[in-house]
């Protein structure tokens, strides 16, 4: 359960939140209610299907509010005024009959920006429980007074310790029907009169009325010449004498005062509240403004940045492509050869070719006939020649073996020389996949014939008996035969391709064709490079309008903060005037209320009080019933009591009746 003290600034923070969270029903009591953020959230809250009930004060505060949104929704507003000078002063709100807020806070400006005030925010049931009563109450006496007409004026004049008097009441319908003219000052002049003039000894007068009920054995037909008397004496107090004249002229003067001081205080309070509007409402608009500039600054920056540096960039790569695809779309040119740099290539190719035939050539014979001529020599006993990784007299053998042996060994060498040239062969071009499987493939090609080769000498020296192991597969890699035939072939191979395809490259410059081809190839590649560039910098042109269109708006916004900010202290001066301009009404108005009450007071015309009458009755009535009590059977006295109740209550009726006629 939550039950905790909140205090000034925090209490309308935690009333708006308590509002917020509302479902079913808002039950608001206040004196003043003047904030109009709180009348627009319960408008909303309405609107949203929370049933709002308000009761405020009819107070001239009260008055100069709009609580149309509550009502237009469909909430309920009462106002509440008592006659005799008092008010509605309650102070509390329920939330869904779950949570109660209540404490000195009236629900306006002043208690939320300047008063020292403290409520207790409650979910105590027994708490809630008494707060709804208290609303009920008021709601049921309103009632009460609104049907006055039909009631018995024994249910109207009843007395009970705490005196009910007559209330004005607002409903919504029509608040301009029931809503009193009379000013907080005319009802605080009128109680302040009946106060001075009416006032009389209570216990005197109940004594009184004990005697005379006594004297005529309660007998109530007595009462109409008893209270006659009274009423005349009552009439007479009208008559003011000049003591009571003066002194009623100084607690009005002392009232003039007062009011005169709090309009004036307030005027100032008000004032100065507006002074400093203006200058958080100045001080947020310069900031604003500086923020704004500051947006500017950065786009403009950020568009010569595009510009200089993005965009010029481009419009630069562009021009340099442009020229290149000027100069491939020239044509063909002949070019002389360049022998110095031809007959090299061609002395090289044909050395590496020989180099590749005598090599592989070699290997193919060692590869296949180098074991079988070991063997063939251990069995003639002789002696078995020590094996090379190159056999210069490979192709002489090959030939003296005879059949198809020269010929294989030939079209032997035609495998890893075709792997190195197999790349000129594919179309253009030749993708990285395809690139990497051509070489990958030499390497293999050439990885295997080293290993074949190693293996076969290995076998050779170990039918010399050099060795005494067998050929192991893991022994390829302690090998250094395996080494020496890898890089002799492979190194070739590469070299070779190096060659052919810068010999390649002589020719196919000089082709016409070939020129064309590769020429429109560049041309379409540049061509998509500027279409890219091109896109880039729409892009960024794009972006400069979007920046150009903020600064815009930036510098529009900036305008307009300036001109806001020029108009202020136009806008500030009206205010402090027209709030002037109301204080100085309000003092006329508390002048003239004060000139026709003192000008009533010199001249006797004080006007006839219905309440002081009553309250004069019935503290006599009060005395002859007790009289009865005291001395009769409770039967016997009721009755009794009852009776002098109607006659009192008849003889009051024509009394105000007569009154109300003049």
């Amino acid at each position: 359960m939550r039950q905790y003290v909140v205090e000034n600034d925090k209490i309308f923070y935690a009333l708006r939140e308590e509002l917020l969270k509302a479902t079913k029903e808002i039950v608001v009591v206040s004196s003043w209610f003047t904030d109009t953020e709180l009348i627009s959230i319960l408008a909303e809250k309405q609107s949203s299907g929370v049933n709002v009930f308000v009761v405020i004060s009819d107070n001239s505060d009260n008055s100069e509010v709009d609580y149309t949104p509550i009502t237009n929704a469909g909430g309920k507003l009462i106002r509440v005024r008592i006659d005799k000078g008092g008010m509605m002063h309650q102070k509390f709100c329920i939330i869904d009959s779950r949570v109660a807020i209540h404490g000195s806070y009236n629900w306006t400006l002043n208690a939320r920006k300047r008063n020292n005030e403290s409520v207790i925010l409650t979910e105590h049931e027994a708490t809630i429980k008494a707060l709804s009563d208290t609303y009920n109450s008021i709601v049921n006496m309103i009632d009460d007074s609104a049907g006055v007409k039909n009631h018995s004026w024994k249910k109207w004049f009843k007395r009970t310790n705490a005196k009910t008097d007559r209330m004005l009441v607002e409903k919504n319908e029509n608040p301009s029907n029931n809503f009193s003219s009379k000013s907080d000052l005319e009802f605080l002049l009128d109680e302040m009169i009946e106060s001075e003039i009416f006032k009389f000894d209570k216990e005197s007068l109940s004594k009184e009325g004990f005697k005379r009920s006594q004297l005529t054995n309660g007998d109530h037909q007595t009462l109409p010449n008893t209270l006659d008397t009274l009423y005349a004496d009552f009439v007479n107090s009208l008559n003011l004498a000049t003591e009571k004249k003066e002194s009623l002229s100084l607690k009005i003067n002392e009232a003039k005062k007062h009011k005169t001081s709090k309009v004036t205080h307030d005027r100032d309070l008000d004032i100065n509240l507006k002074e400093a509007e203006f200058q958080s409402k100045d001080t947020v608009i310069e900031r604003e403004v500086v923020q704004l500039q500051s947006e500017v600054r950065k786009g403009e920056l950020d568009i010569e940045n595009i510009r200089n540096t993005e965009i010029s960039s481009l419009e630069k790569d562009n021009e340099d492509i442009s020229k290149e695809i000027e100069n491939l779309q020239i044509g063909y040119v002949h070019t002389k050869i360049r022998w110095f740099e031809l007959i090299p290539l061609i002395v090289l190719g044909i050395v590496l070719l020989a180099y590749l035939i005598v090599f592989y050539s070699s290997a193919a014979y060692i590869l296949i006939f180098s074991t079988a001529d070991a063997k063939l020599a251990q069995m003639q006993n002789m002696i078995i020649p020590p094996p090379e990784v190159f056999d210069p007299k490979a192709i002489g053998k090959a030939l003296d073996k005879g059949g198809t042996a020269p010929y294989f060994m030939g079209l032997f060498v035609v495998i890893p020389i075709s792997l190195a040239l197999v790349r000129k062969f594919l179309p253009n071009p030749v993708s990285f996949f395809k690139s990497f499987t051509i070489w990958l493939s030499i390497f293999l090609v050439d990885a295997i014939l080293a290993y074949t080769v190693s293996k076969s000498i290995h076998d050779v020296e170990y039918l010399s008996g050099k060795v005494s192991s067998v050929w192991q597969f893991s022994d390829f890699y302690k090998n250094e035969n395996f080494y020496l035939v890898f890089v002799l072939g492979a190194l070739g191979l590469i070299m070779f391709k190096i060659i052919y395809e810068k010999f390649h490259l002589t020719f196919e410059e000089r082709n016409k064709d070939s020129v064309r081809s590769r020429n429109q190839r560049k041309v379409s590649i540049l061509k998509k490079t500027i279409n890219r560039n091109n896109d880039r910098i729409n892009r960024f042109e794009s972006n400069i309008a979007e920046i150009s269109k903020s600064i815009l708006e930036y510098k529009a916004s900036i305008s307009e903060k300036e001109k806001e900010r020029i108009s202020l202290p136009i806008l500030i001066e009206k205010e402090k005037q027209f709030i002037i301009k109301k204080a100085e009404q309000k003092i006329t108005e508390i002048e003239d209320i004060i000139s026709l009450y003192m000008s009533r007071i010199e001249n006797n015309d004080l006007k006839f009080s219905t309440s002081a009458l009553i309250d004069r009755i019935n503290t006599f009535i009060e005395g002859w019933v007790n009289y009865l009590h005291d001395n009769y059977s409770i039967r016997r006295a009721v009755e009794m009591s009852n009776n002098a109740t109607i006659t009192k209550n008849q003889w009051l009726e024509a009394k105000v009746k007569q009154h109300g006629n003049k």
